[in-house]
């Protein structure tokens, strides 16, 4: 009943950062273990999410907010890939890759990335 649906409530709200420092945290150290040479990770805005049915998101008293990212790297493809899982498996729920950009330099086998994306925090 009522208990299983707080639980449940409970469980999902642990899975989002409520803090913009914590999820810029989790992004970089997932780019650390990627092995991945961060040039920039910068938060770009902030806002209220609003979901398909017009509605503000969130739930008991907290805001669900998107918060947009500029992520300028060098890495391999099998780095970016190892990054890509990561963000897929260890933080699926609140991160979105909105737009990557890759560019091979004319020397070398690491690449330079611009990723865009979309973080989103209960708060």
């Amino acid at each position: 009943g009522m208990r299983v649906l707080e639980e449940q409530y409970r469980i999902l709200e642990a899975m989002f950062p409520a803090k913009e420092a914590e999820a810029l945290r989790v992004v970089s150290l997932l780019a650390k273990e990627s092995n991945i040479a961060v040039a920039s990770l910068r938060p770009q805005s902030r806002e209220t999410f609003i979901g398909m049915d017009g509605e503000q998101g969130g739930s008991q008293g907290k805001t669900c907010q998107k918060m947009s990212v500029s992520l300028a790297m060098t890495c391999t493809y099998q780095e970016l890939l190892n990054f890509v899982h990561g963000l897929a498996t260890q933080c699926p729920i609140y991160t979105t890759i909105e737009d990557l950009r890759i560019t091979k330099p004319q020397e070398g086998k690491r690449l330079d990335v611009a990723m865009e994306l979309n973080v989103y925090l209960l708060v």
